[in-house]
């Protein structure tokens, strides 16, 4: 079996569009687990803290 020179797999360049597309999923991934860490943060230290600091006083 030989072995391939460079990169192993199929792709050997890829496109400035490929980068470009990554760069906006990798954006929209981050936007959407920055809105599903929130809540749980804001749950957790809600849990943590007395029920009277919650409400404002």
């Amino acid at each position: 079996m030989k072995k391939l020179k460079g990169k192993d797999g199929m792709v050997e360049n890829t496109s400035i569009g490929a980068h470009i597309v990554n760069v906006i999923l990798g954006v929209i991934l981050a936007v959407i687990a920055f809105c599903c860490v929130v809540p749980m943060w804001h749950v957790l230290m809600s849990s943590l803290s007395e029920g009277k600091a919650l409400c404002g006083h």
